[in-house]
């Protein structure tokens, strides 16, 4: 088991809504796509470890709930600044290798 950093970060994040067409939900296209930034904690500084749902499934589901409309979004981040580091979790990760 280990523990993980924590880190204040600036996501920058594309919200891809989802719409009716002919009676099913699909992806809507890329001209409704909308480009966010917020900052919030997560476990981690680089682009692959704030997109992992191993992770961060809380920051994702919060970001996604907070930008749905009525048929809901998905959330893509595409950019991660790290502000400064907060700490680190309580030894729960499975350890590498």
């Amino acid at each position: 088991m280990r523990s993980m950093p924590i880190y204040l970060n600036t996501l920058t994040y594309i919200v891809k809504p989802y719409g009716k067409r002919k009676g099913q939900t699909v992806l809507l296209e890329e001209k409704r796509h909308t480009t966010r930034t917020s900052r919030e904690v997560c476990i981690g500084n680089t682009l692959e470890l704030v997109n992992d749902k191993m992770y961060n499934s809380y920051i994702l589901k919060k970001l996604q709930i907070e930008n749905k409309k009525t048929q809901g979004c998905e959330i893509e981040i595409i950019e991660v600044q790290p502000i400064s580091q907060c700490g680190y979790t309580t030894k729960r990760f499975e350890d590498e290798g």
